[in-house]
């Protein structure tokens, strides 16, 4: 079982990431914690993992920042984009998570992320080439 850590949780700080993990571990008997982010939460990540946490990335379209985006968009459309999914695929891979939600990208680009790192990717309307799928419902 994997939680997601809520937003306003892991965010602010490292301390505040590794507290939170261990609060949602404690108090949930979950197996692991997932947050969303890239380059910017390694650090996070990585404290969690360090930890002995295990932790699921979660990048492309991330709903707890929606708001901030402008509302729902697709992820990988352009060049700088794409370039920016790779750089967090890399660093949360890095940082030390077991695998990684692609959410709400474009299905090449999702594709192409799942063959370029070595952790499980599961899509969330992103490739059916990715590792795993999750389905949200109502």
């Amino acid at each position: 079982v994997v939680v997601d850590m809520p937003a306003g949780s892991y965010e602010a700080s490292v301390a505040q990431a590794v507290a939170s993990a261990r609060r949602i571990i404690g108090e949930t008997a979950c197996q692991a914690v997932k947050l969303e982010g890239g380059v910017d939460m390694a650090a996070q990540i990585a404290a969690i993992v360090a930890e002995g946490i295990p932790v699921m990335g979660h990048i492309g379209l991330q709903p707890q920042s929606v708001n901030k985006e402008g509302g729902y968009k697709i992820k990988g459309r352009s060049r700088e984009n794409i370039a920016a999914l790779f750089r967090d695929a890399e660093a949360v891979e890095k940082a030390g998570a077991f695998s990684v939600v692609i959410e709400g990208t474009v299905e090449a680009v999702a594709a192409d992320l799942t063959r370029h790192i070595a952790i499980p990717t599961i899509g969330i309307g992103a490739s059916g080439d990715c590792g795993g799928q999750i389905l949200v419902v109502d």
